[in-house]
């Protein structure tokens, strides 16, 4: 008892959470030079000189901005930085969705034409093969269906509108998450910073689910961690609002583990018998709420006719055989998918995919360099946003003037979560936070092992601008000095 009054437990488990980040996000911005300047057609003596002047010259660079950006947000009144924030936001994502057509490809072309085959009633042309397997992603599509029912139109502008207000939802819950977590010119940072976020305003004309689950879990992370609400209703809205965000993108899972790391950590921070109490009762009501509302979309899409099976993964482990396939470097199959095609019962699916994992998983060294090529194509590789908007509008210019701007502000997020972090273990501020830098930490890892496309990142994204936003805080604050 003496042990957790003392803290001592509480800050290991806190500075390793602190360790692995910062670690992942060092790799990340060495992976960016090193593939940057791999990239240069130049003699191998000069490339390491190069290197570190390259990243000398970009901490000096992204110093200069954060002193900039510090300065501006904070001449702003709190009522006029709120106004500034949703005119950015809006404006900039307004104006490329209605100058930029982009095509629907892929899974969002799957999922739209599935939605309109919603409003229609016509069950019976519905994709089986896809959605027999990942039934999930049926939330999507009934999310798409219902919207376009209530507008009275199939016109994909309606989804891109809707969109563009959950990017400003989600602007602004960064803004509110970094103020309360950190402090007010810490959340002004964030805010700002992920307004101007390149991808998420490219993407904003592509129909991904990305945007309405990213909104709907930050809204449920803000009213679990900031609002003045009783335990209770927080843990009850919270598992309300992981749940249809998990109906339209399934990591309901993922936020769900790290919320219950998260409680377990601040019981044994404070360890009490009030607060095992709280700590229990929150678990119950979290994860009851949530299978409630994922119980009740599954019955309603059953009892419509529309799939006779729950909004689950019926092949969760398909992810798996692809994220550790050496030859793509756990990117899609194409060898996989068709070894896999013709087998539609997901248990005769699975007696071929085990074998393949255990046999994947089972060389340790070569596991270990396909983690490390996989981290630097998702996270110090360029991005593939405009591929999914812009890739056949032959804009070669934009598309190159695109993903050289994510770079920057992605390389820029991780730098100063670096700072951010370590700050952190240096003064073991170890508080709400923890919850933010626990859902960086297991995302990350979690794509360790399954399929990687560069866009997933986007769920990531508001979590590193909330943790940069306070290094930009601590770095200006410094320099002050």
């Amino acid at each position: 008892m003496i042990f957790f009054k003392e803290n001592k437990f509480f800050n290991i488990l806190g500075n390793i959470i602190i360790f692995f980040v910062s670690l992942f996000l060092l790799f990340v911005i060495l992976g960016f030079f090193s593939i940057s300047v791999n990239a240069l057609n130049i003699n191998i003596f000069l490339k390491i000189p190069l290197f570190i002047i390259g990243f000398a010259i970009m901490v000096a660079l992204l110093i200069l901005i954060s002193r900039v950006i510090v300065w501006l947000t904070n001449r702003l009144t709190s009522k006029q930085y709120i106004i500034f924030l949703i005119l950015l936001t809006l404006i900039t994502r307004i104006i490329w969705v209605f100058l930029i057509k982009s095509p629907i490809t892929s899974d969002f072309k799957i999922m739209y034409e599935t939605a309109t085959k919603l409003i229609n009633g016509d069950y019976s042309t519905i994709d089986k093969s896809y959605f027999n397997l990942w039934v999930y992603q049926f939330g999507f599509s009934g999310y798409e269906a219902l919207v376009m029912s209530l507008f009275h139109t199939t016109n994909p502008l309606i989804i891109k509108l809707l969109n563009i207000l959950y990017c400003l939802g989600t602007t602004l819950l960064v803004y509110k998450i970094g103020s309360k977590i950190f402090n007010e010119t810490s959340g002004r940072v964030s805010g700002f910073f992920y307004s101007i976020y390149i991808s998420s305003l490219v993407m904003t004309s592509a129909l991904t689910n990305e945007h309405i689950a990213t909104f709907l879990f930050l809204l449920g992370i803000y009213v679990f961690l900031c609002s003045n609400l009783s335990f209770p209703v927080r843990a009850i809205i919270l598992g309300i609002l992981v749940a249809l965000g998990n109906i339209n993108r399934p990591l309901g899972s993922l936020i769900l583990l790290a919320i219950i790391i998260y409680l377990v950590l601040m019981l044994i921070k404070d360890f009490n018998f009030t607060n095992i109490k709280h700590t229990c009762a929150s678990l119950i009501l979290i994860i009851l709420s949530y299978l409630v509302i994922m119980n009740l979309a599954s019955y309603i899409f059953i009892a419509k006719g529309i799939t006779p099976y729950k909004l689950t993964n019926r092949d969760p482990f398909w992810k798996f055989v692809t994220g550790l396939n050496y030859d793509t470097k756990g990117q899609y199959s194409e060898k996989d998918d068709s070894y896999l095609y013709s087998i539609k019962e997901p248990e005769e699916r699975k007696k071929l995919e085990i074998p393949l994992i255990k046999e994947r998983v089972s060389n340790v060294p070569k596991l270990a360099s396909l983690i490390k090529d996989k981290v630097l194509i998702m996270w110090s590789g360029p991005d593939d946003s405009t591929y999914w908007t812009c890739q056949y509008l032959n804009k070669r210019i934009l598309n190159i003037a695109i993903i050289g701007t994510e770079r920057i502000e992605f390389i820029a997020m991780a730098f100063y979560s670096i700072i951010a972090a370590l700050f952190l273990f240096k003064e073991k501020k170890y508080n709400k936070n923890l919850l933010i830098l626990l859902l960086i930490a297991g995302y990350a890892s979690v794509h360790f092992f399954i399929e990687i496309q560069t866009r997933y990142k986007y769920f990531m994204i508001p979590l590193l601008a909330i943790v940069q936003g306070y290094g930009v805080y601590i770095s200006s604050k410094y320099l002050k000095r």
